[in-house]
């Protein structure tokens, strides 16, 4: 194995070393380019293969010398495929990526300063930025990619962010559980150890490909065949994937099992809100989004939090709408915007709420803004204009 030395403060003489754990089936069209984009960092790349059926496994081989292909017999289980992974690596840290994930080259120096600044202190765990690139019409914290700076995110409108620790010491007992929402997360904190939080994104494609559809019906699928009795996150996860393939009842049945363990679940009560609000139930789609917004209200501030509490009150602004509340839906628009400036699906409703009050000047320039987040919406606006 190549090492490599990395520079730490006061502590020269300590280098660490980087393996690369891929999980892969039928990934010809983007394992090059998810390898290819940190050969320069890691020392070492794990690739695990699934059965694929493609030439998945001799284009990882064509990286370089540092890929080891290994095959294993999918179980139904991703996270026990990404442990068979961990048990064939020997760096000192691991970096877990999918195959549809790339990481910016202009980024390995911040990956490299994290691990020497996480060592230093003790800590097990780094926490990356996945990006969701999707070309729909807005959703959950969706960011335009219009204003970014990073080359790989013009391939789509926008994304959704999400914070997930993919790069942690590899140590025994540090490994991957859930079944398809998998995390090294709660074995990290298991041990007493913090997590160090970074602003590196890792640029996730796969709501870009063709088979994303059934892509979320094989994980809902897993997820069935995986469920734990008693998890209301895992039975919010199922509800979620079935929201997501437009199966609103089934998401209903699992959200009200979910809420039945853990009532104070602020996402269940949204994801309920956004289904009635779909079904157009919009009183019952009010008072779950009002009990999200309390929860959220009382929990402690963070970015996630400020994302999901901007959704809500997007949400509501709709339901205040439905009900000519316009005042109410102006003042929830305002602070969802405040929460989220990048949203343009916020806009976009608020130039709607704006239209219906008669301000069409200041409708036109939230229609203006959301289609600059997102180009998209120029269809929806012009539909708008012809009503």
């Amino acid at each position: 194995m190549v090492i490599r030395t990395i520079y730490k403060p006061f502590h020269p003489h300590i280098f660490m070393t980087i393996s690369l754990c891929v999980i892969t089936k039928d990934n010809a069209g983007t394992i090059v380019n998810c390898l290819s984009s940190v050969s320069s960092l890691v020392d070492e790349i794990v690739v695990v293969d699934t059965g694929s059926s493609d030439n998945t496994k001799e284009l990882c081989s064509s990286v370089g010398d540092l890929v080891k292909v290994y095959d294993y017999s999918w179980n139904w289980n991703f996270s026990d495929a990404k442990n068979f992974a961990l048990s064939k690596a020997t760096g000192d840290w691991v970096l877990a990526l999918d195959a549809d994930e790339v990481i910016s080259s202009v980024d390995h120096s911040k990956i490299l300063r994290a691990i020497s600044v996480a060592s230093d202190d003790g800590i097990l765990g780094i926490s990356l930025i996945q990006r969701n690139y999707s070309n729909e019409l807005g959703g959950f914290g969706w960011t335009s990619t219009s204003d970014d700076s990073y080359p790989e995110s013009k391939v789509a409108s926008g994304f959704v962010s999400r914070r997930m620790v993919r790069l942690f010491r590899n140590i025994s007992g540090i490994k991957f559980s859930g079944a398809v929402h998998d995390s090294v997360e709660p074995s990290i904190n298991s041990r007493g150890s913090s997590v160090l939080d970074t602003d590196i994104p890792i640029h996730h494609y796969g709501a870009l490909s063709r088979d994303n559809l059934s892509r979320r019906k094989l994980y809902l699928e897993i997820e069935l065949k995986n469920l734990r009795e008693g998890d209301y996150f895992q039975n919010y996860q199922i509800a979620s994937q079935y929201h997501s393939i437009g199966e609103s009842q089934k998401a209903l049945e699992f959200i009200d099992k979910s809420l039945l363990i853990n009532p104070d679940f602020y996402l269940a009560h949204l994801e309920k809100g956004l289904v009635k609000m779909k079904l157009e139930s919009f009183d019952e789609a009010f008072d779950s989004l009002k009990v999200a917004e309390d929860l959220l209200i009382r929990e402690k501030a963070t970015p996630g939090s400020m994302i999901h509490l901007s959704e809500v009150l997007g949400g509501l602004g709709v339901v205040y709408s439905k009900m000519n509340n316009y005042h109410s839906a102006l003042k929830c628009y305002r602070r969802a915007l405040f929460l989220s400036p990048n949203n343009a699906t916020h806009y976009f409703n608020l130039g709607l709420l704006l239209l219906s009050m008669n301000n069409k000047s200041e409708a036109l320039q939230s229609f203006k803004e959301a289609i600059r987040l997102n180009p998209k919406f120029d269809e929806l606006v012009k539909i708008t204009d012809k009503g």
